[in-house]
């Protein structure tokens, strides 16, 4: 099956040539077929899952999508339940600041604002941080949006995990804190794409059937 979708779709996929869109069919295929066919052997439903996951990662296209019922929502929900109780922001010049701090959350324990300057992650370099997170939003068409979702996902953590934020509060000095990821959604949801999105605000005029 996996060999048959993959032939359907190396050929068929409507931006093929397009410079960016495709991913590279061949080092792909070497890549993901061996995880397909460990997956098989071992009758993993949750490893076929990743390695389709990742086969649609490897698009550079958000019309490019996988839906995985249960599992996706297993795993989605035990990578991101943990949060540090602040969000990030990348500006146009490189810099990168707190956009939100949840009251009684690690980050307001920490000492740390909404303005301050997060400089390193884990004794990263923010940028290179950022750059390395895997974000379960992909794939995305616009470099601008893979870049904002990794941001999302950088805060991102499993229960306990713990992390090395060096930040600078407005008219602060540099400091370096340890966090420890509580279960919370409010950080995460307030960098949301979809924040304040009102569905039946759309000037449309509908109704459901008698059918349903």
């Amino acid at each position: 099956a996996f060999d048959k979708m993959f032939e359907i779709v190396r050929k068929e996929y409507a931006f093929n040539g397009i410079e960016g869109k495709a991913p590279d069919w061949d080092a792909l295929y070497s890549k993901i077929k061996p995880r397909v066919e460990q997956a098989e052997k071992d009758r993993d439903a949750e490893a076929y899952y990743l390695a389709l996951r990742d086969f649609t990662w490897a698009f550079k296209d958000g019309h490019v999508g996988l839906g995985g019922g249960e599992i996706q929502v297993g795993l989605f929900s035990a990578a991101t339940e943990g949060g540090y109780g602040f969000a990030i922001r990348e500006l146009d010049d490189g810099k990168v600041i707190v956009s939100y701090v949840l009251a009684g959350g690690p980050a307001a324990g920490a000492g740390i604002q909404v303005g301050a300057e997060v400089t390193q992650f884990n004794g990263q370099q923010i940028s290179a941080a950022i750059e390395a997170t895997e974000s379960w939003a992909s794939p995305q068409s616009m470099e601008s949006s893979v870049r904002y979702q990794k941001a999302r996902y950088l805060t991102r953590a499993p229960l306990g995990a713990q992390a090395a934020v060096t930040f600078t509060n407005p008219g602060g000095e540099s400091q370096t804190v340890t966090l420890t990821a509580i279960a919370e959604r409010q950080s995460f949801a307030s960098t949301s794409t979809f924040l304040g999105y009102n569905a039946n605000g759309l000037p449309v005029e509908y109704k459901i059937l008698s059918s349903g």
